[in-house]
């Protein structure tokens, strides 16, 4: 069997410093299945897109080791080539979002064995401001800032729960945003402490949304929407909702669409999170679904191929 070139983007700095481990094993691993891999380290925010943009077109598998923004990173620069080859995932984040929903072992070795022995799956992703991609989510408000304002060290330290400790840090500070939200004919114009578009089960670990009516190719993004409750009553209520999905609907809205504008009536800009990353202050954002815009290899491969054939 002719060997297959594997390019593997590792950031060294991603999540509890689980990159520094099983390095060997993941190796061994690839080369005992055909592949010749070629380790990139990132040195820096941004460089995960560089490295994929100068030379994933090379290679015949693109492997991420990292956290869901390095992912992002990565993809920003995939989406700009001709030909994207299929993309593997060995999470090594805080969160891991995208693991969780694809069904990959947050397990090094265990993630890289699901690489080589199982079959790319279609996703989609979403294009913000024509500029950017975004994996899963894009969001503004109330603990949007907690991913990217939660310092490394400290994710490092203890994990996904800091970013529960600067989302506590953050309600003394919610504010509303008098915000104008038009999606597939849906307008409205309100005050919302929080909002997001996303392509995922769940967003940073707060919001669960319902498993059976997200589909993650389907061409379609979930918006979700937290109107100012009005009191410190209604904040707890919103919240005591959000927490058991049970999704009170005087506070929130939750609308499936492929295009969504959000414009800020303040007319002052409204910084955006984008994947956990800080994704620019915006007045205007505007919102698009590249429906199956890459394949990234995932055990649920074979239930979609199953399900089609049945």
């Amino acid at each position: 069997m002719t060997n297959k070139k594997a390019l593997i983007i590792v950031n060294p700095c991603s999540g509890m410093n689980k990159t520094r481990n099983a390095y060997k094993d993941i190796d061994a691993l690839f080369r005992g299945n055909h592949y010749i891999p070629t380790v990139f380290t990132t040195t820096g925010k941004g460089h995960a897109t560089e490295i994929a943009l100068k030379y994933a077109s090379d290679y015949d598998l693109i492997v991420c080791r990292g956290g869901d923004g390095t992912f992002s990173e990565m993809l920003n620069g995939l989406m700009k080539l001709k030909k994207m080859p299929p993309i593997g995932y060995i999470p090594s984040g805080t969160t891991n979002e995208l693991a969780v929903a694809f069904g990959i072992s947050t397990d090094a070795k265990t993630a890289a064995e699901i690489i080589v022995h199982h079959n790319p799956l279609p996703n989609d992703i979403g294009l913000f401001n024509d500029d950017k991609y975004f994996t899963y989510v894009a969001s503004f408000g109330a603990f949007s800032e907690c991913s990217y304002a939660a310092s490394q060290k400290l994710k490092n330290r203890i994990g996904r729960f800091a970013y529960f400790y600067q989302s506590a840090k953050e309600i003394k500070d919610i504010r509303s945003i008098p915000m104008r939200v038009e999606c597939d004919g849906f307008v409205e114009e309100d005050e919302y402490i929080l909002g997001s578009v996303s392509n995922s089960y769940s967003i940073g670990k707060i919001i669960k949304l319902n498993e059976t009516e997200v589909s993650l190719n389907d061409g379609m993004f979930e918006v979700f929407l937290g109107k100012n409750p009005g009191s410190i009553s209604g904040l707890k209520d919103m919240l005591v909702s959000i927490a058991k999905k049970e999704f009170d609907e005087r506070y929130i809205r939750i609308i499936k669409t492929n295009k969504a504008k959000f414009t800020s009536l303040s007319g002052n800009a409204i910084p955006w999170s984008l994947d956990g990353e800080f994704g620019g202050n915006n007045k205007i954002a505007e919102i698009e679904v590249i429906q199956n815009a890459y394949n990234i290899i995932s055990p649920k491969a074979e239930k979609v191929s199953v399900v089609a054939a049945g």
